[in-house]
C-alpha cells in the first residue's frame, strides 16, 4: 500500500485512532495507597498497610491491602483476586447453568485464564468453558452475560441469528450488556 494512502487513511480517522489508544493503552499501576482498584464494576480506592498477614478486605470505598514484609501488594492482590474469581465465577456459572439445564447435557468445568483480548472461550469437546480472570472487575450481570454466552456455544457454536435468539431467552438485554462491557480492559490487573 502506498504511503500517501495510509497518511490519507491516518488523517481521515485520527480522532477515532487517538480516542481507541487512550483506550487500549495499558494501565499503569503502582499498587500503592490512594490509586484506584476496580472490582465488581465499582472504584475503590487502595491502602496498602504492611502487615504480619496477607489479606485484603473490601470496606465502602476502600479495599485494604495488608501484605507481609516477604510480599509485594501486586502479589496479595493478584492471589486475592484469583480466589474471588474461582468464588464468583463458579456461582453464576452454577446458576447460569441451572437456569439452561434443559438445553445443556453435561456441566461443564470452568477455567480461569488471563487473556489479552477475550473475556471467554468455549471448548466443547473438552466441555469447559475458559473465563478471563479480568473479568472479576466488571459487574456481575456482565459475568453472567459472557458466561451465558459461552454456555450457548454448547448448543450453538456460532454466532448465528439462532443463536443469539436463544442466548436472549436467558439476557434479554445481551446487545446492551456487551456494549457496557466494551469499556473494561480485557488485561486489567
Amino acid at each position: 500500500m502506498p504511503i500517501s494512502k495510509v497518511e490519507q487513511f491516518v488523517e481521515l480517522h485520527l480522532e477515532w485512532i487517538l480516542k481507541n489508544y487512550d483506550i487500549a493503552k495499558p494501565i499503569e499501576r503502582n499498587y500503592e495507597t490512594g490509586e484506584e482498584y476496580l472490582y465488581l464494576g465499582r472504584k475503590y480506592t487502595l491502602v496498602v498497610v504492611p502487615n504480619k498477614y496477607q489479606e485484603v478486605h473490601v470496606n465502602d470505598d476502600k479495599m485494604f491491602v495488608f501484605v507481609p514484609y516477604n510480599k509485594t501488594a501486586e502479589q496479595v492482590l493478584e492471589k486475592w483476586r484469583k480466589e474471588e474469581a474461582e468464588k464468583v465465577f463458579s456461582l453464576v456459572l452454577h446458576s447460569s447453568f441451572d437456569k439452561m439445564s434443559k438445553h445443556l447435557t453435561k456441566f461443564p468445568s470452568l477455567e480461569i485464564k488471563r487473556y489479552k483480548a477475550r473475556w471467554g472461550t468455549c471448548y466443547t469437546k473438552k466441555n469447559k468453558i475458559s473465563i478471563n480472570l479480568s473479568l472479576i472487575h466488571t459487574e456481575v450481570d456482565l459475568i453472567e452475560y459472557v458466561i451465558c454466552h459461552e454456555l450457548v456455544h454448547f448448543i450453538y457454536p456460532n454466532h448465528s441469528n439462532e443463536y443469539h435468539q436463544f442466548l436472549q431467552r436467558y439476557i434479554p438485554d445481551e446487545y446492551k450488556r456487551r456494549t457496557r462491557l466494551k469499556k473494561y480492559k480485557c488485561d486489567y490487573k
